[in-house]
């Protein structure tokens, strides 16, 4: 639905979708290692403007390693909402309000640093992606409609 309007690329980060799934002792399964992934395939491209859309589900190993991964991130918190108050990146959280594990405050938290951010709370779990597949496609057209350039 995105590609009649935009110009898109849609790689997976290792293990998900269909890339390699190389085993956590091979790829250490971090946030930080995923984004230096796409960050380098982003500077291979020479993309230097996007908007972040990626999900599926299912690799159960690979999510219990980011789950656990998971815990280092508090940390930086201050750091990104920093970055956030300072830069004010147009935002659309589209997120489960029946996810047990980001519960729906965690998405209203965007609000005290994005004045702009548009949330929406949508009757879904933690696979808001998959569950609402149609509707944040056209939260996301909706979005992105009402951004310059």
């Amino acid at each position: 639905m995105l590609a009649t309007r935009y110009h898109l690329i849609a790689p997976d980060f290792p293990g998900f979708g269909q890339s390699d799934a190389p085993p956590p002792a091979a790829y250490a399964y971090t946030f930080d290692h995923l984004a230096k992934t796409i960050d380098d395939l982003l500077a291979a491209i020479n993309v230097k403007s996007y908007s972040l859309y990626l999900s599926k589900p299912g690799q159960r190993e690979i999510q219990a390693a980011l789950l656990y991964d998971y815990r280092t991130n508090v940390a930086s918190y201050p750091a990104w909402q920093a970055w956030l108050r300072r830069h004010q990146p147009a935002t659309l959280v589209a997120w489960g309000a029946n996810d047990p594990s980001f519960t729906a405050p965690g998405a209203e938290a965007f609000k005290r640093d994005l004045q702009d951010a548009e949330i929406h709370l949508l009757d879904a779990g933690h696979f808001a992606l998959d569950e609402k597949t149609d509707e944040i496609a056209r939260l996301i057209l909706d979005f992105m409609a009402k951004q310059p350039g």
